[in-house]
């Protein structure tokens, strides 16, 4: 995705984000039924980094969310990318 993009995740379909690059990300995410945010605000409090993925793990595990697979790899995002444009 790139700056302005939107996507929708339906209900019940295992998916994944990650950051690519050396450039922060700031993203909105918007949960409805809500419930979600929660996992969030436990991340914040326990001090958490998105490349905790023990913890972060360890957050859903305790909401009841199931962590599938683990984290993408450089090379896993590079591929998708390039996978992407090949589309366009």
């Amino acid at each position: 995705m790139a700056a302005g993009d939107v996507t929708l995740l339906p209900k019940d379909v295992a998916h994944t984000w990650r950051a690519f690059g050396n450039g922060g990300v700031h993203f909105t995410v918007t949960v409805v039924p809500g419930g979600f945010e929660r996992f969030f605000s436990m991340a914040e409090e326990r001090g958490l980094a998105a490349t905790d993925h023990g913890g972060l793990t360890a957050v859903a595990q305790e909401l009841g969310l199931d962590v599938i697979g683990p984290p993408l790899t450089d090379e896993d995002v590079a591929r998708i990318v390039a996978e992407d444009g090949r589309r366009q």
